[in-house]
């Protein structure tokens, strides 16, 4: 994977890990498996949206877009990154979700730099307008309802897992859309603070700490 290269220089001390690729037999929960030395890739788990077996398994099209060779890189990166920093990627609230995910994607960034949000955040070129054109919009919701502070997962999810879109937003909204606001959130903290490195973010698990610091306004 070339991210790798990029990853050597923002963490030379760390190895690069082997990466083995098989056919899952569609595996969809866990279409890639990572731990400090090794990431392993269900190959079968990116074969394109139509691929008919996708249909069989009544996979839903919202989840089997994802399943594309183009998303692939991002994608391992961005598994491998959770996994790396997993103990500093916790938290209660929206907002720590929010930013903790956002900490990930900005660690995806980072390793892929010229990949376009839309590929990287695996949203459709109407989802990724939206995103963009009511990031100001979808963040007064999560402030005015109090749903930032909320601890509840089951009520919150929504924001932060793949959904057909937001059922309490328009339908061009994806289900992720709330991690795509914490990645704004987390690059302008580290716009602010030119002096904090990658590894000093992603090891970082006051989330709270980065949102204040940020001084985010859409």
């Amino acid at each position: 994977v070339s991210g790798f290269k990029h990853f050597k220089y923002y963490f030379p001390e760390q190895d690069i890990p082997e990466v083995y690729t098989y056919i899952s037999g569609l595996n969809y929960m866990d279409p890639i498996i990572c731990n400090d030395s090794a990431i392993v890739v269900g190959l079968d788990m990116f074969l394109g949206q139509h691929y008919e077996e996708y249909r069989r398994e009544k996979i839903p099209l919202y989840i089997s877009k994802e399943y594309d060779k183009k998303y692939l890189p991002t994608e391992v990166m961005r598994n491998y990154g959770l996994n790396l920093f997993a103990n500093y990627l916790h938290g209660e609230t929206l907002l720590d979700y929010m930013i903790l995910l956002g900490k990930v994607e900005y660690f995806v960034k980072a390793m892929y730099p010229n990949k376009t949000d839309s590929i990287q955040f695996a949203f459709t070129p109407s989802q990724m307008t939206w995103c963009k054109e009511k990031e100001k919009a979808l963040w007064q919701h999560l402030a005015s309802d109090q749903l930032l502070f909320s601890k509840d997962y089951q009520v919150f999810k929504k924001y932060i897992e793949d959904q057909p879109f937001i059922s309490s937003l328009e339908r061009e909204s994806p289900g992720r859309a709330g991690v795509w606001v914490g990645y704004k959130i987390v690059s302008q903290y580290m716009k602010n603070h030119p002096d904090v490195d990658l590894y000093a973010l992603m090891t970082n698990s006051d989330q709270r700490e980065i949102f204040q610091g940020s001084k985010y306004k859409p």
